[in-house]
């Protein structure tokens, strides 16, 4: 069931956007049906490894959120169907002088097919939270002229693909008169990112050390909008640039 509250009369405007009087008091199942087709790999003795794969959904009765802008409140609902397909292809190589290198890339298109009453999804709109591309890229570096004590370097490189937050991005301005318009929204679009981490581990026999920078460049991208109460904009980020150093032993 929705356990928001939603029957302010400052909801009226978005209720009548959407051809409803009032938020559904539930909503129910979904289901789907996944088809996927892919090949796991080895070569050169092991040191290269390669995976991918194919895949195809058909999803009826999504459960996501509208959203009410205009008096700030949410309610999930069925909002249609949709179809889901993309493809995935992971690489890791091992590489004379202790380097190791490797990375993952992910493809996905999901596009919203049937609409239902009551809602703002549209046929041909993506689907929330669904970046088309994402990947990361890694390295790991055995640091040589060790003798009794092993050091590795680990680097990694972050990327994630635009999506959009809710399928009808408007804001609700006041205007000098006091009558209230929307406008279209750009913080409901989530912008795509980067995040670049570091690592040094330094194992000597039962003792193991990491010294450790993430997010590299203090990157700070807007994660999540959250509704407008009161004309203020609550966000998340992500965390600043942290260094840090753990130990941890083993008895």
């Amino acid at each position: 069931p929705n356990r928001f509250d939603t029957s302010s009369p400052l909801c009226g405007p978005d209720f009548a956007r959407l051809g409803i009087t009032k938020a559904p008091n539930s909503y129910g199942p979904d289901s789907l049906w996944t088809y996927e087709v892919g090949s796991k790999n080895v070569a050169a003795g092991g040191r290269l490894v390669m995976n991918a794969a194919i895949f195809y959904t058909d999803w009826k009765k999504i459960q996501q959120q509208v959203d009410l802008p205009t008096c700030g409140f949410q309610f999930i609902a069925n909002v249609g169907a949709a179809t889901v397909k993309g493809a995935e292809l992971s690489l890791e190589a091992a590489l004379p002088a202790g380097l190791k290198l490797g990375g993952n890339v992910t493809y996905t298109q999901g596009r919203i097919t049937e609409s239902a009453p009551g809602v703002s999804a549209e046929v041909g709109q993506p689907m929330l939270d669904t970046p088309k591309w994402m990947g990361n890229v890694f390295g790991d570096y055995r640091v040589p002229g060790l003798e009794r004590i092993a050091g590795t370097l680990h680097l990694e490189y972050k990327y994630r693909g635009s999506s959009i937050r809710a399928f009808d991005s408007v804001a609700t301005i006041s205007n000098p008169d006091g009558s209230l318009s929307q406008i279209a929204d750009p913080s409901q679009v989530q912008q795509s990112y980067k995040v670049v981490n570091l690592d040094f581990g330094v194992t000597w026999k039962q003792w193991q050390g990491h010294l450790f920078v993430n997010n590299v460049t203090d990157a700070s991208p807007v994660l999540d909008d959250g509704s407008r109460v009161n004309l203020i904009a609550v966000r998340t980020t992500l965390r600043p640039r942290t260094i840090g150093l753990g130990v941890r032993t083993t008895f």
